[in-house]
């Protein structure tokens, strides 16, 4: 790992990048951090060039990639803004400030600590999402190397992953950083079961492989047959997400037994166009017996995530998952938002659109009504951290709400007024409590009035969202 490696990844994508203002990062920082070290005895600066290498897997720009270089030097030395903005130029400067706002902030309590940590950074996802990839970056980085750290210490970083940032790298679509960061985490959480699933599918290799290539070979020979050019891959599926299988199952009462998990296995077909995604949907729902299937083309996730997950049963009648899509949508789907699609070396850098983050605008409506930092951090935990439900408008549109989200929640999201003026709703046609549980793939009508004015003060005791609970007060306030 040296700068060298990293100069050579950022030609792999853009042979036009700016190389210079990265090696010119580098010398900064390595001349900043002189004589620092991490608890592990490495020098600082090797931190800092990891985190830029883990950001090239995004494909990001130049000006990210020398911010990740410097994430640590205001922070960690006398120097200032105004110092990096003369070397460096604004953006760099504002990214690197931006990176350490987030770390900075020190209160007398733990709790306003942690409050006031996570407003500033998920403010800051709003302003420019790159700072916070480089957070997430420097986060993965830590995990790598978190050996060094003390046990207690290990399981605060731990801790944070799990609540904060693997569900927020989710949310941004950046789930090539999810599957890391939560695979390194579950093996320091729980070492023990993370050694039992990763023996496993040691001892289950062979078995695995000669399987995948059955499956792969007799997919491959029907596109060919079709003259789809495809490429075609299958693997185990990640560890965390193997685990999480096996504590669902002990909640529904189920056999504790990895061997009994039936869909281990994920296969990814990418193809050209969307045309040939549900052309390749037809022929596997041929091949193999359907069981469901879900379809994130016709209603991308609001994050912008796009395929077909078919699950079949294939053969010897074993479950597994094909996801279908387009290579474009396979490397956004990966890589996120912020990918390097959305950069332009040549001439101005584009600021990734945050457009398709609503919850990110929501958030900064209701954020700064909120004075209590315990109030503050349970609303981020729903609206933000938690598990997900994505349910449909009679248009076909989709939303994203938290698990347990209601018709009023639902209302809230699509209009302000909308909400206001709800008197009922129909859930996949049928009337429906307005105070009942959406669930994914369910199709929500509201029921409105012209002559109702506000909304019921009763509806602060069912909503889930901080979004909804704001826009109730508010428009109860001004009554």
């Amino acid at each position: 790992m040296n700068l060298e490696t990293l100069c050579q990844k950022i030609k792999s994508y853009q042979p036009k990048a700016n190389t210079e203002l990265v090696k010119k990062a580098y010398e900064f920082a390595e001349a900043a951090h002189v004589g620092e070290k991490r608890l592990s005895g490495e020098p600082l600066v090797s931190h800092c060039l990891g985190t830029a290498l883990l950001l090239t897997d995004l494909k990001v720009d130049s000006q990210t990639l020398a911010a990740a270089l410097l994430h640590d030097v205001l922070e960690k030395t006398n120097m200032i803004k105004r110092d990096l903005e003369d070397e460096f130029g604004k953006t760099v400067a504002d990214l690197v400030d931006g990176v350490t706002i987030i770390k900075r902030v020190k209160t007398k309590t733990g709790e306003k600590y942690e409050a006031e940590n996570l407003r500033k950074l998920l403010l800051a996802t709003a302003k420019d999402v790159r700072v916070v990839l480089i957070r997430l970056a420097e986060k993965l980085h830590n995990l790598q190397t978190i050996d060094s750290l003390p046990e207690e210490k290990q399981k605060v970083v731990i801790s944070k992953v799990f609540d904060i940032y693997a569900p927020l790298a989710e949310r941004l679509g950046v789930y090539h950083f999810k599957w890391q960061l939560e695979d390194l985490a579950f093996k320091f959480q729980n070492h023990k079961e993370h050694t039992r699933v990763q023996n496993y599918l040691a001892e289950t290799r062979g078995e695995r492989e000669a399987y995948i290539k059955k499956v792969v070979r007799k997919l491959s020979e029907e596109l060919e047959k079709m003259g789809i050019n495809a490429e075609f891959f299958g693997r185990a599926k990640h560890l965390y997400g193997i685990y999480k299988k096996l504590i669902k199952y002990q909640k529904e009462g189920k056999s504790f037994s990895l061997s009994e998990i039936t869909d281990k296995l994920a296969f990814t077909v990418l193809v050209e166009n969307t045309e040939e995604c549900y052309e390749v949907l037809g022929i596997i729902n041929n091949l193999w017996r359907p069981h469901r299937c879900t379809d994130y083309i016709a209603n991308p996730k609001p994050n912008g995530y796009r395929s077909i997950h078919d699950y079949v049963f294939g053969p010897e009648d074993k479950l597994f998952e094909i996801q279908i899509k387009t290579r474009k949508m396979h490397e956004y789907n990966e890589f996120g938002p912020a990918s390097h699609i959305y950069y332009k070396e040549v001439g101005r850098v584009e600021v990734p659109p945050t457009d398709k983050f609503t919850w990110l605008k929501s958030l900064v409506e209701w954020q700064e009504e909120i004075k209590s930092e315990k109030e503050f951090e349970e609303a981020l935990k729903i609206d933000v951290f938690g598990d997900r439900v994505f349910v449909f408008t009679p248009k076909g549109d989709v939303l994203d709400l938290p698990k347990g989200a209601t018709p009023v929640d639902f209302a809230y999201q699509v209009h302000t007024e909308l909400g206001d003026l709800c008197v009922g709703a129909k859930v996949d046609g049928k009337l429906a409590p307005l105070d009942c549980e959406l669930k994914t793939n369910q199709v929500v009508e509201i029921l409105t009035s012209k002559t109702k004015k506000q909304p019921s003060a009763d509806w602060l005791n069912f909503v889930k969202t901080q979004a909804a609970r704001s826009k109730i007060r508010k428009s109860l306030r001004a009554s």
